[in-house]
């Protein structure tokens, strides 16, 4: 167990144990069980550069691992992910560096260390977007980049598709639309592809809350007709375009999969491939309003062109719809439709710890985000109508004489006598601006300056003019000035 102050909390899920337990309750842990260890994973307890402590692992893909960490400075669990592309690196046990397989990997566990370490730089970009997950750090050590997200107590859509059982009804599936096309109006507009949206990129909080996560497979995008990428095909969920590394990639490619998605949560089926839709559309949408069918045939429209082309179009089509309306204008954010889920686990304040480190800080580069699989097993929440706003009562309208009354200060508490000194006063104001605004305009009648002052003027016809106002005679000639040994072309005065 690690000791923090007068606490003592569990080394794998970093919850508070009870008592002399040697046993987790909250996640089994056994502390006098042989270590879990794993040939691929950090050691429990392993300190990363001297303020995250490592915990169980939550998960491991093929260019990633994400364990459970806690943070010393902040008290606070995080998620934090390691660059470990399994196919082409080891772990030194020795060092816990993370080391190529061969010379000829060196090269791809650089650059992928690299973008890693790059796009965890531009998700920190979308921090505090409710709907797009946080990146509080990211570093380099043991050889390799990690980066350090926001804990996500809660489940993917996947997950919880199969634990209801059921799709999602109409209100819940327009939530999941605003919340997503509302995360992907920041994305896009830095010029961002997800390029993975799919169930299990969709995270369900325990208080209501729906974020994107993993943005491994995220890509820059260009107007550029060669702007190529890589081949990204998640099947059901990829649109036509992303098959191909020339394909037209845009706004458009996450609509289609933003559309897929739904689709799934609706229907609890992925929808053909693109390909064979080409031949027979066979999708189905059920029981939905046909003003939403129409919305999500757009949003997997198998041609480009055929679908939105932006999410701002996007989500103004659905604000179009009756049921929109109801449920994304009328309160879309309260939470008290989510008081039937499971209430969050509550923060637990530490202090100091007494951890021996483990290892150390070595840099690399960088590659793309994996977000948290966590326990828990919220229910999308149906946005609520939101509360009547009071109204509050008019007072009664006084007349023109009360108001002039009160004005002057006569009636009420004040005598007639205060109200003629106040007419008084306000006479002397109005004669001196009256004052001062004749003299204003008797100033304005005198004779005004000279235009300008010469040494010599240019007296041939050539080079006079009539001058008009402010002189009194309209036909006087302006001639015009020479300066010091300027001659004036067809002239013979020089000075």
């Amino acid at each position: 167990m690690l000791s923090f102050g007068n606490q003592d909390l569990c080394e794998s899920c970093f919850l508070p144990l009870n008592g002399d337990a040697t046993v987790c309750p909250h996640c089994g842990y056994d502390e006098n069980a042989p270590a879990p260890g794993h040939a691929l994973t950090l050691e429990q307890g392993t300190i990363l550069i001297g303020k995250y402590i490592i915990g169980k692992v939550l998960g491991m893909g093929g260019f990633g691992i994400t364990y459970l960490a806690f943070d010393l400075t902040m008290n606070r669990r995080v998620a934090l992910k390691e660059y470990f592309p399994t196919k082409f690196a080891v772990r030194e046990q020795e060092s816990e560096n993370v080391i190529p397989l061969s010379t000829q990997t060196r090269s791809y566990l650089d650059k992928g260390a690299r973008r890693f370490y790059e796009e965890a730089e531009t998700v920190a970009r979308f921090n505090g977007n409710r709907n797009l997950i946080e990146v509080y750090e990211f570093f380099y050590a043991n050889n390799t980049a990690y980066y350090v997200m926001e804990y996500l107590d809660g489940q993917d859509l996947a997950h919880y598709l199969v634990r209801e059982g059921k799709g999602l009804s109409q209100g819940k599936l327009l939530y999941l639309l605003d919340c997503m096309t509302d995360a992907l109006m920041v994305v896009h507009s830095t010029k961002l592809l997800h390029r993975d949206i799919s169930p299990d990129n969709i995270f369900i909080c325990k208080n209501g809350d729906l974020k994107l996560i993993d943005f491994g497979a995220a890509r820059f995008y260009s107007s550029k007709e060669d702007n190529a990428h890589s081949v990204i095909i998640k099947p059901g969920f990829a649109p036509p375009e992303q098959y191909r590394e020339d394909g037209k990639h845009g706004p458009w490619s996450d609509i289609y999969a933003l559309g897929a998605t739904a689709y799934y949560m609706l229907t609890g089926k992925k929808p053909s491939d693109p390909f064979s839709r080409m031949k027979q559309d066979d999708l189905q949408f059920g029981d939905v309003s046909p003003d939403v069918e129409r919305i999500l045939r757009t949003m997997l429209a198998v041609q480009i062109e055929a679908r939105y082309q932006n999410v701002y179009q996007l989500k103004n089509a659905l604000l179009q719809t009756e049921m929109a309306r109801e449920h994304l204008l009328k309160g879309k954010r309260v939470a008290s439709r989510t008081a039937h889920i499971a209430t969050p686990t509550e923060a637990h304040t530490v202090s100091a710890v007494s951890v021996t480190p483990v290892t150390s800080a070595t840099p690399v580069t960088s590659a793309t985000p994996v977000a948290p699989v966590t326990s828990a097993t919220p229910v999308t929440p149906v946005a609520p109508v939101a509360p009547v706003m009071p109204v509050r009562p008019s007072a009664p309208r006084a007349s023109v004489k009360a108001k002039l009354a009160a004005f002057f200060g006569i009636g009420g508490n004040r005598s007639k006598a205060d109200g003629v000194v106040m007419i008084s006063l306000i006479a002397i104001l109005l004669a001196i601006v009256v004052i001062a605004v004749i003299v204003a305009v008797a100033s304005s009648y005198e004779t005004a300056p000279p235009l300008y002052t010469v040494s010599a003027v240019c007296e041939c016809p050539e080079h006079t003019a009539v001058r008009y106002s402010p002189v009194e005679d309209a036909t006087a000639t302006m001639k015009y000035p020479v300066t010091s040994g300027e001659t004036k072309t067809g002239c013979n005065i020089k000075r």
